[in-house]
């Protein structure tokens, strides 16, 4: 139940009634993504929700493997802090069976494979191999764990992992301080940082039960959503101050995938071109269609009618989030059939009727719809409205 590996470093006590402000101060977090960081931490404490791939990108000195050595070891302090980038699936989940996080630094690309792997390992999944030595026996890493990576170019461009992701970009550093003086101050205030850490955990678990999102609203990772609510407000802030941030958050990572995908991109080009049109055609005929939007110098655009079907599946997220339904129809006179078009926009609520007589039947009650205040051709009063 309790396991401790050996590269695995001890927290301090926590002080109750602590304060974030010297992990502010120490690494000059900017103001609008200190909400965002500060629920990452909280919810790498909780081990039933999934947990979000927190992304730091950064120019050369501006801090990026400084901050996220301090978050490591607010949580899970380790001999090596930071890691260098997997070589494989397989490493990635043996890194996660003796870490409780993930902390990977200058990261420059993440191949698809191990892309997928981080998917698996912050939403909780599994890697099995054939043990040594024997035939049929297997060795299975069953884990879920926090993941955090920086670099100085975005490297999350598969959209299963771009949903799963909060990219924060940091400015240079404009007053560039000793990092072992540093890093004394933070060791010196880590425990109050803690215990302002739990304290606000604490606060945020009361609050959680309060959260709520209109079901258009709620994103990929809606625990994360909700907690973030739930701590903005233990930070006597409106929850709705995470939800904006979290959006603008989101939105990077949305045109990053956008401009990964040669696909995305001629679709989007297509959609803008024709607003008002929505074609049902086969992979194979849209590959010919989108041959006009295809980007200048790709190397990856797809040769078969499967492969622009497998490439428009993994862009429809991203696109219908622009406004752009790209969606399969299944198959149709013997062709697997796909549909691009810009979403509907039809309203979510009810619209007023033209006139009260297209109501049906007599309203005794009070017609939220179209503000009526008539009973039976008679002015509503007082009286009548608190009977009803």
């Amino acid at each position: 139940m309790f396991c401790r590996s050996d590269s695995a470093h001890s927290l301090p006590e926590p002080i109750k009634g602590g304060s974030l402000k010297p992990l502010w101060d120490i690494t000059q977090l900017e103001e609008k993504w200190r909400l965002l960081v500060t629920t990452w931490l909280v919810e790498c404490l909780r081990p039933d929700t999934p947990y979000p791939v927190l992304e730091i990108l950064g120019e050369q000195g501006s801090g990026k493997s400084f901050l996220q050595t301090l978050l490591r070891r607010l949580i899970d302090p380790n001999a090596a802090d930071l890691r260098s980038v997997p070589k494989s699936a397989e490493d990635a989940f043996i890194s996660g069976g003796a870490n409780h996080v993930i902390s990977i630094e200058n990261v420059s690309y993440l191949t698809p494979q191990l892309q997928d792997a981080l998917c698996v390992i912050a939403t909780g999944g599994g890697f099995a191999k054939r043990k040594l030595y024997s035939d049929a026996d297997e060795t299975v890493i069953n884990l879920k764990r926090p993941v955090m990576l920086n670099g100085i170019v975005a490297s999350v461009t598969q959209q299963d992992l771009v949903s799963r992701a909060v990219t924060i970009e940091l400015p240079v550093l404009k007053e560039a301080q000793s990092k072992g003086k540093l890093e004394d101050w933070f060791e010196g205030d880590r425990a109050s940082i803690i215990g302002a850490l739990l304290d606000i955990a604490a606060k945020a678990l009361s609050y959680l039960p309060e959260m709520t999102l209109h079901a258009h609203e709620r994103p990929r990772l809606v625990e994360f959503a909700y907690l973030g609510m739930a701590v903005a407000k233990a930070m006597d802030k409106e929850p709705c101050t995470f939800t904006d941030q979290f959006q603008e958050a989101r939105q990077d990572g949305l045109e990053r995938t956008l401009d990964a995908s040669p696909i995305a991109t001629a679709i989007r080009d297509w959609a803008e071109i024709h607003p008002d049109e929505t074609r049902d055609e086969p992979a194979k005929r849209w590959l010919e269609i989108l041959a006009d939007y295809k980007p200048p110098g790709c190397d990856s655009w797809p040769r078969s009618g499967k492969g622009m079907g497998d490439q428009m599946r993994r862009a429809a997220p991203a696109l219908r989030q622009l406004g752009i339904e790209c969606k399969c129809l299944g198959k149709v006179s013997g062709n697997v059939k796909w549909q691009i078009g810009h979403a509907d926009q039809r309203k979510s609520w009810i619209e007023s009727p033209e006139s009260p007589e297209v109501l049906s039947g007599k309203r005794s009650k009070q017609d939220f719809r179209t503000c009526r205040t008539l009973i039976e051709g008679k002015s509503l009063d007082v009286d009548a409205f608190e009977e009803f």
